[in-house]
Order: structure tokens, then C-alpha cells, then sequence
């Protein structure tokens, strides 16, 4: 969390208490919004404007709602084109080993998949290399450059653009090269469609004979 002047958490407290919401302060402050909920997730709300708060949260699920009744269309369509084949592969990846709480993140310790998924990516959805945040957990007795240059290859994204943690738990990766965390910048709507996708293979293969 990051530290702020004592001005500007008395600010956020005092305007979260008149009903605004998180997402407000976020935009006011231009703090994470980690630190907001922080500072302000234990303060009681006067009825009033407690109102005015409920109102905001539920036209954000509402949003919300709409978002993902847009991204089932989409997935839909896609279901009935001539793209399916390709984007029910993706979105089994995506299944198996990606993460659906915190964003579109496909995260593996195989090149060739990771190869497959970031040309299924960009052949089918559009995604450029530039939207792409590429993160590499390499282990006890591995090189980090060279486990680096390896994802670089598979991914296509500039060793240099990479960021490499080393994980210090003492213990050596079953891998060669460590793991590779692939982020879609601002990814959300794809990962409805791919959710989407997911639901309705789901339903397709588990329907009765």
C-alpha cells in the first residue's frame, strides 16, 4: 500500500461518508484502489447517504451485467462463425490454465503453448504484442537471462519489456526455463467472451444424448 499525506486520507474519508463510491475516489486521488477500500471499507455512512452509495453500487452492477450480456452475444456469434474451432481452443487453454478473478492471465511453464495461445490471441481477437505484460518466475540454479531470451522468443515481446522475478523459496523449478505469466492489458470485455465461450461448450458437450 502506498503512504499518503494524512490531508488526503481525512479527504477520502470525509467524501466516502457523503456516499462516494470507490471507484469515484480512485479517479479524484488517483490512488489504487486498494488504498482507498483500505482507509475507507470500516466507515459507517449516514442513511442519507447511504442511499446515494447503494445507488452508485448498483448501477455498477448494472454495468456490469450489460458488459457481460454483450460479451455472451459476441461469444454467440462466434459460436456460429467460422472461427469457432479456433476460439473453442483458446478458450479450453484459458480454462485449464488461466485465471478468471484477477484479469485475463494465462499463466505456463510450456513454449508451445504459450506460442499457440498468444497466436490464437492475436489471429482471432486482435490482441497486439503491445497489450500484452508478459511476467517470468524462474527457480533456484536457473539463469535468469537466458530464461528471459527463451520467453521472448516464445512470446514475441522484447526481452526488455519482460519482467523476471526470482522465487526465493529455496526450492529448484521441475522446469527449464520457469514460468510465464501472460496479461491482457485492459482485458476484461475478452474475458467475458472467453468465459462465455467456456459456458457454452460446457453446456454443448454435457448436454443429454
Amino acid at each position: 500500500m502506498h503512504i499518503h499525506s494524512r490531508q488526503k486520507v481525512e479527504s477520502l474519508k470525509r467524501l466516502r461518508r457523503r456516499g462516494y463510491s470507490i471507484n469515484e475516489l480512485v479517479k479524484m486521488f488517483s490512488v489504487p484502489k486498494t488504498t482507498v477500500w483500505h482507509h475507507v471499507h470500516r466507515l459507517k455512512i449516514s442513511p442519507k447517504y447511504s442511499k446515494i452509495l447503494k445507488g452508485k453500487q448498483g448501477g455498477s452492477r448494472k454495468r456490469a451485467q450489460a458488459e457481460r450480456e454483450k460479451a455472451a452475444l459476441e461469444a454467440d456469434k462466434i459460436m456460429a462463425g467460422p472461427n469457432k474451432y479456433y476460439c473453442v481452443i483458446l478458450a479450453m487453454l484459458y480454462w485449464a490454465e488461466g485465471n478468471s478473478k484477477r484479469g485475463c492471465i494465462f499463466t505456463n511453464t510450456n513454449g508451445e503453448m504459450v506460442k499457440m495461445y498468444i497466436k490464437l490471441l492475436r489471429a482471432r481477437y486482435g490482441v497486439n504484442r503491445n497489450a500484452l505484460s508478459i511476467t517470468v518466475r524462474y527457480f533456484t540454479g536457473m539463469n535468469r537471462n537466458r530464461c528471459v531470451k527463451y520467453w521472448s522468443r516464445c512470446t514475441g515481446v522484447n526481452k526488455n519489456k519482460i519482467r523476471a522475478y526470482y522465487n526465493d523459496g529455496g526450492k529448484r523449478g521441475k522446469t527449464t526455463y520457469g514460468i510465464c505469466r501472460i496479461a491482457v492489458k485492459k482485458g476484461g470485455h475478452l474475458l467475458n467472451v472467453i468465459q462465455s465461450i467456456i459456458k457454452s461448450v460446457s453446456s454443448e458437450v454435457n448436454m443429454p444424448p
